[in-house]
């Protein structure tokens, strides 16, 4: 039989096991005794394509080529949010495999939207647009995109271009701050639950 005390417990137990569940997030691992970084979770895919004047509700000027006005008017496109370009692109960019298999990037300028050109050789690329959710400073791309856009192990990050806009991001609480939330409540429903036997 559940008594007051352990169904007290059971919902503290529960409710630092949801709240602590928030502060899983994607890590690059460590090495040679480096810690982990933490890069959040996984972005917002929107669109992608081979081609920057295809398709779309407007015509982008600028042609097909990798330039600012061509790829902003196509994230504009894509995206719905009017964007803007504040010189923030960035090449030849170093990716990394995180924890949970997916994609991380450092991203320089922290736009709310970063669109990835993959330069998968051949003279073609693909232009991927993501929404930046997680983390101001990281970009991570799901393993679900591997195959749409040309990601993967062999992917060559040709250049990240950076876009702000959109309105305000959320910026996800740390997860520390959510363990310790936990333990707190925790431990005053432990003290009420003793304070009420006496």
């Amino acid at each position: 039989m559940i008594t007051k005390m352990k169904a007290g417990k059971l919902v503290t137990m529960l409710f630092a096991m949801f709240l602590g569940s928030a502060a899983w997030a994607d890590f690059i691992p460590g090495t040679g005794g480096d810690p982990d970084i933490d890069v959040g979770n996984p972005d917002t895919y929107i669109d992608h394509t081979s081609d920057l004047t295809e398709g779309g509700s407007i015509a982008c000027p600028g042609g097909n080529g990798s330039n600012p006005t061509a790829e902003e008017c196509w994230a504009e496109d894509a995206s719905g949010v009017d964007l803007t370009f504040d010189d923030s692109k960035t090449e030849s960019v170093d990716w990394y495999w995180t924890n949970d298999g997916n994609i991380a990037f450092e991203l320089a300028y922290g736009g709310g939207y970063y669109i990835l050109k993959n330069g998968i050789g051949g003279g073609s690329s693909i232009w991927v647009l993501f929404q930046n959710v997680a983390s101001l400073d990281w970009g991570v791309i799901a393993p679900a995109w591997e195959d749409t856009a040309n990601l993967g192990s062999d992917m060559i990050i040709s250049h990240v271009t950076e876009l702000n806009g959109g309105g305000d991001r959320e910026v996800p609480e740390p997860g520390s701050l959510g363990l310790l939330g936990a333990g707190l409540i925790g431990l005053g429903l432990l003290r009420r639950t003793r304070r009420k036997k006496a």
